[in-house]
């Protein structure tokens, strides 16, 4: 590996090689795939802690969180060349305009096919469907990308059409709220054990709330999943210096125990069909979900530590 950044390096010269190679790199591998969409979440936190007597804490954490999604396809789009107007929404310079007779069966005077109208100022001009477009000249003579089809089925015109609307359908699904837990409660006790038979035990529980998931929308309005409960359980002997091999130090020995009542209730994270909520499952088994979550299962985690 040595001897090769050596090689480039003597190809190129020591200053400005590697950012040339990388550049060179990314032209002909540009990262259509690099940024999917962005996230921008926001909200409140509010947390609390106060010991009740000495012996006895108490600590509360609430939120609230909104989740914002944008720029969808953000490396593909300048790629491709699509236009992003106002709304969000990629615009659509394919359009449907009457029928022409079909030129794989020109002498059959039924047999006529759509006909497509492709607006070049609805892409940009140094994307690849501006790039394709400019080829359009070299087709064979009577042929346009109108009328020219893809594997007898489709003509680029209406496969062109068909990708910026799926692109917008795309839009329409990803930029929301789905999978978004908007309220979170949480709150947790411990009692320390001070004096008598258990002196230096502590005990603690908690339980931890999540509102409901969305999973979906229908006529702009949110459809939700289901909430998620859990409690969780802390138990705790923390040893006098010196009790334990002698020295200094003192022992700590916790048993924690997350989802003590090992709810496993399957929750849904996803509406089938996109978030419509009227495609039911056959024999009125209710609405369909094409997606669900496992809750973690009870967990135990039993730590030592040594401090002095």
């Amino acid at each position: 590996m040595y001897a090769s950044l050596e090689t480039v390096f003597e190809d190129f010269g020591p200053e400005a090689s590697l950012n040339d190679l990388l550049n060179r790199r990314l032209e002909l591998r540009p990262e259509v795939n690099g940024r999917f969409r962005d996230n921008v979440s926001s909200g409140y936190e509010l947390r609390l802690t106060t010991n009740i007597t000495e012996n006895w804490r108490l600590s509360l954490n609430a939120s609230k969180t909104d989740r914002t999604v944008s720029n969808s396809f953000s490396k593909t789009v300048p790629f491709i060349g699509l236009i992003i107007g106002d709304d969000g929404r990629a615009l659509q310079g394919v359009s449907q305009n009457g029928t022409i007779p079909d030129p794989d069966d020109p002498d059959n005077p039924d047999a006529n096919i759509n006909n497509y109208e492709i607006d070049g100022g609805a892409y940009t001009s140094d994307g690849v469907i501006s790039k394709m477009l400019a080829y359009e000249s070299q087709l064979p003579e009577g042929q346009t990308f109108s009328t020219i089809t893809d594997n007898g089925t489709r003509s680029f015109a209406q496969s062109l059409q068909e990708a910026v609307d799926e692109y917008n359908g795309d839009i329409e699904v990803f930029e929301k709220r789905w999978g978004l837990r908007p309220y979170r409660f949480n709150v947790f006790t411990n009692y320390d054990f001070k004096e008598g038979i258990l002196k230096g035990w502590s005990v603690g529980g908690g339980y931890r709330w999540s509102s409901a998931n969305i999973i979906g929308e229908e006529n702009g309005v949110e459809v939700e999943g289901e909430e998620i409960s859990v409690a969780d359980f802390l138990l705790r002997y923390r040893t006098s210096r010196g009790a334990i091999f002698g020295g200094d130090g003192r022992w700590t020995f916790q048993l924690n125990v997350s989802n003590a009542f090992d709810n496993r209730k399957i929750i849904p994270s996803r509406l089938a069909i996109d978030g419509n909520t009227s495609y039911l499952i056959p024999g009125g088994r209710g609405i369909a979900y094409a997606r669900f979550d496992l809750p973690d299962p009870r967990a135990y985690r039993f730590t030592v530590t040594y401090d002095f």
